[in-house]
């Protein structure tokens, strides 16, 4: 868990494991059905997964999500 504050406003994010997961292997660039395989769940667990980080993050999209967990320290690369 990690707790953001800017000059606007503070933000409280905490990451399940499995979301770390699936943003650490977003960040090796690998595919949703990729990221299934290799924590053997689904595609659409991955998806699944992702949306609660898009959420989580404020974010939209697989590169913003993940630059943003490497600038706040929750993956390395």
């Amino acid at each position: 868990c990690v707790i953001v504050v800017s000059s606007e406003r503070s933000l409280y994010m905490c990451l399940t494991k499995r979301e770390s997961e699936v943003l650490l292997w977003c960040g090796r660039g690998k595919s949703n059905w990729e990221i299934g395989k290799i924590l053997s769940i689904s595609e659409h667990g991955a998806e699944f997964h992702l949306r609660n980080i898009f959420k989580k993050m404020e974010t939209h999209s697989r590169v913003v999500a993940v630059v943003k967990a490497m600038q706040l320290g929750l993956i390395q690369p």
